[in-house]
């Protein structure tokens, strides 16, 4: 499945945004993608896209995408308290 990207509003207010917090409003737990804040410390340009709902509406998905430009990744992100199996369920379907 080929999607436009460009179709969807980046989440991200800033192209060099150095925080980037992904949230699932369902549970109210917010988490903070530790790996990318990391990696967005030399202020990269990213974006972030909601997946869940907004751009995948059917099927597996995971909850929010980033994009860092610069360094040419991307980034899976699935909001989990428990059920950890589920969440590699879902992932798997984007290897």
């Amino acid at each position: 499945m080929k999607i436009n990207l460009s179709d969807y509003e980046n989440i991200c207010k800033d192209k060099r945004q150095p925080i980037i917090v992904s949230q699932d409003r369902k549970s109210d737990c917010q988490h903070r993608a530790q790996n990318v804040v990391k990696q967005n410390n030399l202020r990269s340009v990213v974006h972030h896209y909601k997946i869940d709902g907004n751009i995948i509406t059917v099927g597996n998905r995971c909850d929010y995408l980033i994009l860092n430009d610069d360094l040419k990744t991307a980034y899976l992100i699935e909001l989990k308290g428990s059920k950890i199996p589920h969440a590699i369920k879902q992932l798997a379907g984007y290897a």
